[in-house]
């Protein structure tokens, strides 16, 4: 078997000592590159001088990479891959890489003959976010906010560099989505104002950067619960009470249908409102009679509203 080296002394005499051009690389052939970038990779186009290539010794790319992720906190991770490449013609595509990371890579063009090697630098296109915030939370409830954090995109996912979150949020038993504002949101926490109390809620929160927005990630988290409590009873009177708010509450109540005594049944509503308190005692009811008391939040606008039924007590001599 003849060795590559026997065969190049042959064409070396036959040739009077030239240059070999026709079996591929050779010393004095040079090497350059040409780097376009997109979001997930690169097209390299690698150009020779001095070179022709005959097919008798296949020309082949070895690209070594070291990645080098920018996030809003400066470099994140590296890491070294490398691959080699069947080329002809020598134009790659490389893809399937991180948006918004410094490469530095190292190619290196080889045959049986000899190899050139070339160093370049070049920095994929930013592109939206490809994950969600991470670590989202309700931090505080109440019967009418929730609080919520979260902790930011991780640094492999930013592809960019974060300009704020979107916020948005429906009840979860249905109904539509409502977005916080039409602003992005700064920091990594924010309170739902204006919930109704005793709901569930579906929040999603998404990172965006300087290219667009990127998915949603999702909690469920609920109001606190209000709820009218029944205190004492007399035979005329109920006592009740419920969570202290910061608006008007109106309460009415009207005998049941049910009550133990027909002859007792008083089916006009009355009702009375009452600010800044938490408990109230409604007298002048029927013995032995059954009610259905309400408490309207907000007065008669009642944006949220709870019942309780409860009857007074027998009348005892």
């Amino acid at each position: 078997m003849v060795s590559v080296i026997e065969e190049v002394s042959k064409v070396q005499r036959k040739t009077g000592n030239h240059p070999i051009v026709i079996h591929g690389l050779y010393q004095s052939s040079n090497i350059s590159i040409d780097v376009v970038s997109t979001s997930d990779g690169f097209s390299l186009m690698i150009n020779l001088s001095n070179y022709v290539e005959n097919g008798i010794y296949r020309i082949m790319t070895n690209v070594t990479w070291l990645r080098f992720l920018h996030c809003n906190n400066g470099l994140g991770s590296s890491n070294m891959t490398d691959q080699t490449y069947d080329v002809n013609p020598m134009n790659l595509s490389i893809t399937g890489l991180v948006p918004n990371s410094e490469y530095n890579m190292t190619v290196v063009v080889s045959n049986a003959l000899g190899s050139k090697t070339q160093s370049v630098s070049n920095q994929t296109q930013p592109a939206a976010p490809s994950a969600p915030p991470q670590d989202i939370v309700a931090v505080n409830q109440t019967l009418f906010t929730i609080t919520i954090s979260w902790q930011p995109v991780d640094c492999a996912h930013q592809n960019g560099n974060i300009t704020g979150y979107e916020i948005r949020y429906r009840k979860k038993d249905g109904g539509n989505t409502k977005a916080v504002s039409d602003r992005v949101i700064m920091g990594a926490d924010y309170t739902l104002i204006d919930l109704q109390p005793s709901t569930a809620y579906l929040i999603q929160v998404a990172a965006n950067n300087t290219v667009g927005r990127g998915a949603f990630g999702n909690i469920s988290a609920s109001t606190l619960l209000f709820e009218v409590h029944v205190i004492s009873t007399t035979s005329t009177s109920i006592s009740i009470s419920w969570p202290e708010v910061d608006y008007e509450v109106l309460i009415t109540w009207i005998s049941t249908p049910s009550s133990h005594c027909t002859q007792n049944i008083d089916q006009s509503l009355k009702n009375d409102s009452v600010n800044g308190k938490s408990s109230y005692v409604i007298d002048g009811l029927k013995v032995f009679t059954e009610y259905n008391i309400t408490l309207c939040i907000n007065g008669s606008i009642c944006t949220f509203k709870a019942v309780v039924t409860n009857a007074t007590g027998m009348f005892i001599s």
